[in-house]
């Protein structure tokens, strides 16, 4: 019986490295104009007072694609943590909670408009992007 059991065992600490290891993924679908906050998506979560948070968050792409990331991350009593604009790769907020309250990390995606593609077409038959 301990021999069948090992392979168990190995199966359920592997399922368990899997769960652990996953992240939070999602697409944010890029708008026109200025930035609103009925426009972001958020994730919430609760932190106790003096306590360290980070949060790393990894866009993809690249600057001058037409895309334009924006983070705001913010408590439910109004205090804000940081506002990184244009983020591309990885990014990293460090931050000490000042009360016990839920924070909100919330991404917004704004087109940009002239990717670096359209300059380079748009220079080459001397038009505007």
């Amino acid at each position: 019986m301990a021999v069948a059991s090992r392979p168990l065992q190995w199966l359920c600490s592997l399922l368990l490295l899997v769960g652990v290891a996953s992240a939070l993924k999602f697409e944010l679908v890029a708008h026109t104009g200025g930035e609103s906050h009925r426009k972001e998506r958020c994730i919430r979560n609760f932190v106790n007072r003096d306590t360290m948070v980070a949060v790393k968050s990894v866009v993809s792409g690249f600057k001058g694609d037409g895309m334009m990331v924006n983070i705001h991350i913010r408590d439910a009593l109004g205090n804000e943590y940081g506002r990184p604009r244009d983020v591309v790769g990885e990014n990293r907020v460090v931050f000490t909670s000042h009360s016990d309250a839920a924070f909100d990390v919330c991404y917004e995606n704004l087109f940009s408009g002239c990717t670096f593609f359209l300059r380079y077409w748009s220079r080459r038959r001397k038009k505007k992007c």
